[in-house]
């Protein structure tokens, strides 16, 4: 397979416990270190865990890393990386259409890498899952980092060996990515390095290079000098003009305080989101039922229904197929059922509806259990209600200071 042409500086990562060795190019592993550090800086607790495929070509030792595209998430099931049907489907898509994009010509997809915010360098279940469905191959790779609020991201690959085991629990061998600058010392990168330069596609290599002590890097230090930049120049303030009082300030307190308000309004619509559930009896089964038209459902794409019989719980996962038909027959064991459904509404928090099925011989006929409005959107509530006091005393000290302005002129 032929390889484009390039000029960069190559890292290599390789263990003794596994047959693949892998190079990459620094600037493509600064690209995605900046991508998951942006990830993880998104949110205040933890950010937003994300991921790529790894594109590039099989050699001789191993695979070389050349390129990446990032794999869509929309979040559904919250901010870690858990991929949807919908995001699946997507990963298939790009799988399958890479070899028709011109930018990838000659390439093919070695492996994927993913970011952990809320966790170590390992392999979690669901990162197995997509690991063997989507990359199957031998030689494929995963490769996990753990960004920081600094900058420098932890990393590992992980590699099958050559029986195809996988040790998942952590990497083999660990190394830093550190943010490259114009004039990087090479030397503070762990990872070992080598220059490769040419005007035509490369040529076929030998094995990977080897630890990082027998890489010459006196060569790599390259460094430009630095271009002669003005110091900025600020423009101060003139006091003298600037208005007296506080009249000017009240139109922008004013609107920070209805942004607020909107913004705490629309939260308050989202989280007291709910839709119609009901469970009735259908012979030896329940049916049970719910609004599919209704806007938690709509905006959904996954959903579970947990069902509580006799001295178990079982869980039905619902796609988008089983969320728009409404209903779902359920086969019941004993008497009584405790029944609740969740749905994830895209970018919003779950949404769950609960319903208590008793047992016809009982005499109690079955009901759905109403669930009333949590503590939290209750208190939003109050929230709301004391900012339009607040809006209105504004103002009305508005009006009046206006008015008394107009009487002096």
């Amino acid at each position: 397979m032929t390889e484009p042409a390039a000029e960069s500086i190559f890292g290599t990562w390789s263990a003794a416990e596994v047959p693949v060795a892998i190079e990459y190019p620094l600037e493509v592993m600064d690209e995605i270190r900046a991508t998951a550090t942006e990830g993880f800086q998104k949110l205040a607790r933890g950010g937003l865990e994300v991921a790529g495929v790894l594109f590039g070509a099989r050699r001789e030792a191993g695979i070389r890393i050349l390129t990446w595209r990032p794999i869509y998430c929309e979040y559904a099931l919250g901010p870690t990386l858990q991929l949807s049907d919908r995001d699946q489907a997507e990963l298939t898509r790009l799988l399958q259409t890479s070899a028709k994009d011109p930018d990838l010509e000659g390439l093919q997809p070695v492996g994927w890498f993913l970011s952990h915010t809320r966790s170590d360098i390992l392999l979690s279940p669901q990162d197995l899952d997509i690991f063997d469905r989507f990359f199957p191959e031998p030689w494929q790779v995963t490769l996990v980092l753990r960004p920081t609020q600094a900058g420098p991201a932890r990393a590992g690959f992980f590699v099958r060996g050559a029986d195809g085991a996988l040790k998942s629990d952590s990497s083999y061998q660990e190394f830093t990515v550190k943010p490259l600058h114009r004039g990087y010392n090479l030397a503070d990168n762990p990872a070992p390095v080598a220059k490769e330069r040419s005007n035509s596609r490369l040529k076929p290599q030998p094995a990977l290079a080897t630890p990082v002590a027998a890489a010459p890097i006196a060569t790599l230090a390259e460094t430009r000098p630095l271009a002669h930049v003005e110091p900025p120049v600020f423009r101060t303030l003139d006091r003298t003009k600037a208005p007296r009082g506080w009249l000017w300030t009240l139109p922008v307190i004013l609107g920070i305080i209805v942004a607020g308000f909107l913004v705490k309004e629309r939260y308050l619509t989202i989280q007291n989101q709910t839709f119609f559930f009901h469970v009735q009896e259908a012979g030896d089964s329940v049916r049970i039922e719910w609004d599919q038209n209704a806007a938690a459902i709509r905006n959904a794409h996954v959903g579970a229904i947990d069902v509580k019989d006799g001295g178990g719980t079982k869980r039905y996962a619902l796609g988008d197929q089983e969320l728009q038909s409404g209903q779902m027959l359920y086969k019941r064991q004993g008497g009584d059922l405790e029944i609740r459904m969740t749905v994830y509404p895209v970018g919003f928090n779950p949404v769950q509806q609960f319903a208590h099925f008793l047992d016809p011989g009982s005499g109690v006929p079955a009901s759905s259990t109403p669930t009333g409005p949590p503590a939290e959107v209750e208190q939003l509530r109050q929230e709301r209600d004391r900012l339009e006091t607040e809006v209105k005393q504004l103002k009305e000290n508005l009006r009046k200071e206006q008015a008394l302005r107009r009487r002096r002129r």
